[in-house]
Order: structure tokens, then sequence, then C-alpha cells
């Protein structure tokens, strides 16, 4: 519908009323509208300016008035289903930190039970996983020999090597050569610290420090991750003998103890999903395993009681999704309801547009508990709503989302009245420049008028036309 640029939005009787109450300037005392200042003094000027060609009969602007406010409410209900490109479903399933994730993709892992941690990224299939954990993964930790702290050194002076072997007895295995300095002066427990930060510095993947007890010290080195696939090989290379003076042996490998050194093998996790056994052996990741081709991280803290496995919950991030679609329904339903109360005064369009774009998407709408009513409206069972909301946020996405969803259309259909309403209400009177400014002033004020009349003069009821 499209407003005359010279119409006005009083008709003759409210500007009769205005004129005599004088109950009304505090009301229209406004710096946006300076000069409705004095409103008796306008209405008399904006009464001899009307004629029938341009009049605008008060019913319609409350009509446009409270269309205006039920798209703008459509369009806020709408936003939380109306998605870009950039925010599909297909198109962040990598977890790209450029896209951002469609409100219906992302998911959260709870667990029942602090053995097991979970997380889970968008598109993880939403459903439980009962985890059970026989044994956790363990580092390799190879303890040197106990050495009196302060004593003269017995390794070898000078800048040596060792050769440090990762990923041993696996096809991975790679063998680094480390140097190291011993200095004339040393004490034992300088040139243990001396191979430990040889070692740390070379940042193979493994941890070394020297701990005291008393007047003693060793060199303790244990791979960063726990699993077999991470252990490691100490060997001096010709001319030094640092690792025969620190463990009693010039080649120290996974399960054996040279002399009085201590090393403690690597072990690979154990545990069972959905009461299938696994195991860690051959990954780098110790006690973290995935499930759903990545997309369900599980972190193994410790063992589970027999019979009594961690249940691991994948559900839908978008905890709100439920009732964000009942509030679609209900603005869906509001401005139905109000285009059709008002059809004598709205454009008879209005209605059947509303229930088309509903009607396109009825089966799907049906499926997640939406159904359309006989007289257009429609209703959402709460318990078939959740269900789809807990368990199959797609079909939501499928029925409110893309470019045939009833959110997209609702939102297409709202914005266009509202681009309407807004330009035509935005039209500046090429003449009687206060009379527009006070049609436009009291279109959005015509509720306030109407109480305040009652408050200031006892109601328009009382006064004559």
């Amino acid at each position: 519908m499209s407003i005359p640029a010279t119409s006005s939005l009083l008709n003759p009787a409210l500007l009769n009323a205005l004129n005599e109450l004088n109950g009304f300037g505090p009301l229209f005392s406004s710096t946006t509208f300076p000069s409705l200042a004095n409103p008796a003094s306008l209405a008399a000027t904006a009464a001899a300016n009307l004629t029938s060609a341009d009049e605008f009969p008060s019913e319609q602007v409350l009509a446009l008035s409270g269309l205006l406010s039920q798209a703008s409410a459509l369009t806020s209900a709408a936003a939380p289903f109306v998605t870009s490109p950039l925010t599909s479903s297909l198109l962040t399933q990598t977890d790209s930190p450029v896209l951002t994730a469609s409100p219906f993709s992302g998911t959260s892992a709870t667990s029942s039970s602090s053995a097991v941690t979970a997380s889970s990224a968008a598109g993880a299939t939403l459903t439980d996983y009962q985890v059970a954990v026989n044994q956790l993964a363990t580092s390799q930790q190879d303890t040197g020999l106990s050495l009196t702290s302060a004593s003269s050194t017995t390794f070898n002076t000078g800048t040596f090597s060792i050769d440090v072997t990762t990923e041993y007895g696996t096809a991975q295995a790679t063998t680094t050569p480390v140097s190291y300095s011993i200095y004339a002066g040393f004490t034992q427990q300088q040139s243990q610290q001396a191979l430990a930060d040889a070692i740390n510095s070379a940042n193979l993947g493994l941890s070394a420090s020297v701990t005291t007890s008393g007047s003693t010290s060793q060199l303790v080195l244990s791979s960063s991750t726990p699993g077999t696939q991470l252990a490691f090989a100490l060997n001096d290379v010709a001319g030094g003998n640092g690792i025969a003076q620190a463990f009693g042996n010039a080649s120290v490998t996974p399960g054996v103890a040279p002399g009085d050194a201590v090393v403690t093998a690597a072990q690979d996790a154990i545990y069972s999903v959905n009461g299938v056994l696994a195991s860690s052996a051959g990954t780098t990741n110790g006690n973290t395993v995935s499930e759903d081709s990545g997309k369900v991280t599980l972190t193994l803290a410790n063992t589970t009681s027999a019979g009594s496995p961690a249940t691991v919950t994948v559900a839908s991030a978008n905890t709100n999704l439920a009732a964000e679609v009942t509030s679609l329904v209900t603005a869906y339903n509001n401005i139905q309801t109000f285009v059709t109360g008002n059809s004598g005064t709205l454009s008879a369009t209005l209605a059947p547009q509303l229930q088309a774009a509903a009607s396109r998407q009825a089966s799907t709408l049906s499926s997640i508990g939406i159904t359309i009513n006989t007289d257009g409206t429609l209703s959402v069972n709460a318990t078939t709503l959740d269900s789809a909301a807990s368990g199959s946020p797609s079909s939501i996405e499928s029925a409110l989302s893309g470019p045939q969803g009833l959110a997209t259309q609702l939102n297409s259909f709202a914005g266009g009245l509202l681009t309407t309403l807004e330009q035509g209400f935005g039209q500046a009177a090429p003449q009687a420049l206060d009379t527009s400014q006070l049609s436009v002033g009291l279109a959005g004020l015509f509720p306030d008028v109407l109480a305040a009349a009652t408050l200031y003069g006892g109601g328009l009821v009382n006064i004559h036309a």
C-alpha cells in the first residue's frame, strides 16, 4: 500500500479533540518535533489543510503502525534460522576458522564419569557412547643411577654426542644425534644436567630432568606423550660416555634396565566403545582417542570399574532451538491474526501469502511437530519438537532454513513489508511541513493520545466533534 506524500494521518474528529483539550500540551513537547509544542494551534492549521483527496483515516494509521510492529517481530523471530551460504552445515564440517558454524550443526559432548572426558565437533552424530577403560597409556621412563651430586665428574670431558632414537621399534623410528659438553671441574650433578639440557633443547618429544635426594642425584628421561609408539632408546657415540655414566650402560633400550637404572616401558591404552575392544597402539595420541571419523574426541583419564562404563552423550549445542522455533510460530500466528483481523483495512493478499509460505513446507513442518490450522495459524506439538531439537536438528534445518525454508520465506515477506512501510512513513510532504510533522509524530503516538485523553480530559467520548 502506498502512502500519498501530502496525506494527513489525522481525521477531523481527532483534530477537533486536540484543539479543545488543553491537557495534550505536555504530551507533545518534543525535541524531535519542536513545532508540536502547541498542538492546538497546529491542529487548527492541519484541519484547514485537510481535503477529501488527502484525508488519511486514523484506523489506517493504526493498522499500518501495527503491521510495522508485527513485521519487525517476525523478522527478529526468523533471524536464528536465516543462514547465509557461509553458515551452512555443509561448509562447516571441517571446523574452518573462517566460516561460521551452522546453528544446527554445532554439537557438545558430556560424560557421566570423570574417567572419560569428551568433546565433539560440528556435524558429529548425535548419540551415546558406552566407554570402558581397562588400561591407561603410560610413558616410557628411564631413571638413571644415583650419583653423589657434589663428587667430581666421572664423565669424559669435552664435547660429545649421544644418539636418541624416537618411536623406537616402529617403521617411523628416527635417530637424532644430540651434542653435549662436559667441562673439567664439573660435578656429577652438573654433568647430568648438561645431558638433560641437551636432550630438552633437541625438542624430540622427550622430557629430561635431574632429581636429587639427599646427597645424590639421578637423570630422569620420559616421553612427553604416553604410548608404545613414542618409546625411545639412548646410545653413546664413540668418545663419549654420558649414557654409560648416567645409566650404567652405553646403550639403553625400552624394557631393558642396565645395572641399577630403572627403565619403565611404555604401554598403550586399552578400552572399549559400545562393547568393542580397542587400543591406542600404533597412534601418537596416548590416552586421547577418537570416534565418528574424528568428530568425537575421548580423553581417557582413569580406568572404569568393571560393568560401569562411562556414558558419553553427544547432543546439539543449541539448547534454545525448541524455544526459538516456538517463538517463530508465535510471531507467525500474531501477524497472521493481525492481518486477518484488519482485512477491511489492509490488503487482502497478505494473509494468503503467509499461509502459502507455511503450506509449501507442510510435510517437513509436520515432521518437527508444526501443523497448519484451518484459520491459517500454526500449532506446535512440544513433544515432537523437543525430540527433533535434541535428536535431529537437521530436520528443523530442512523445514525452516535454506531458500525454501519457512523462516527464510517469512523473513523475506516481513522484510518487504518493513521496506514498504518505512519508505511510506518516511516520505516528506512538499507542502504544509508542520502538518506532515504532526502526522508522522502522532502516527506512532496514537495509542498514547487516547490514553492521555482519558487521563487529562475524561476521554475522547466526552468531546464533541
